[in-house]
């Protein structure tokens, strides 16, 4: 029934996507150990799936019992417990719950980096914790994480990889908010050729770019 679940959900057919997971679940809680991983797995794509459908706060509780049965049966820094504790974090960070969520994932950041050195994931973590700085208004401490992220990136995947640039078009709308052009332009120009490559022309992804390098020069 997941599979099934994650094919609804590429496809858009969010409804019934949720549908299966529901009866997924129902049907591990009959048949599995209240603390076995596959139930954890189920909770996690549902919570993803409550995201993606901007149901944020019916997430939290999915994600904290996910977070509650990885602690129990992994060790602290174990994959599936970081990715848990992140979707958690970014969960709090979707309701404007900005304390919750830096800590969190400064939690998360400091054990993968611990553990993976320069990996794609920390890179991840680094864009995630710079972004919820941002929205708490600590600009240059965000502005350090998103510098780093980038750099992780670039050091890890393909200059055309769509999540390299992530951490840029951030940074660059940031700086450009804050009328430092010089430094945005270049960002944003090489996020927007990326997208561009990737990416139909009326993506949302690519116009908000074209539309903010648009007003650097008006």
């Amino acid at each position: 029934m997941g599979n099934i679940a994650g094919i609804l959900t590429a496809l858009g057919q969010l409804g019934g996507a949720q549908d299966m997971y529901d009866r997924a679940l129902e049907l591990q809680r009959k048949l599995l150990a209240t603390d076995h991983p596959e139930i954890a797995t189920t909770l996690s794509n549902l919570g993803a799936l409550y995201r993606r459908r901007k149901d944020y706060e019916a997430a939290i509780p999915v994600f904290l019992e996910a977070l509650a049965i990885r602690s129990k049966v992994f060790p602290p820094d174990h994959p599936a417990v970081l990715t848990s504790q992140n979707m958690l974090a970014v969960s709090h960070q979707d309701q404007g719950e900005h304390g919750k969520a830096l800590e969190l994932a400064q939690a998360v950041l400091s054990a993968r980096e611990a553990k993976l050195g320069e990996h794609t994931q920390v890179a991840g973590s680094y864009y995630t914790v710079g972004s919820i700085l941002k929205a708490l208004g600590r600009l240059s401490e965000s502005d350090t994480h998103l510098r780093r992220s980038i750099e992780i990136y670039g050091s890890q995947l393909p200059s055309d990889h769509l999540d390299r640039v992530r951490p840029m078009a951030f940074l660059g709308q940031s700086l450009a908010e804050r009328g430092k052009a010089a430094e945005a332009r270049p960002l944003l120009e090489e996020a927007l050729r990326v997208r561009r490559g990737k990416l139909p022309t009326e993506h949302p992804a690519v116009q908000s770019l074209e539309g903010i390098l648009r007003s650097l020069i008006e």
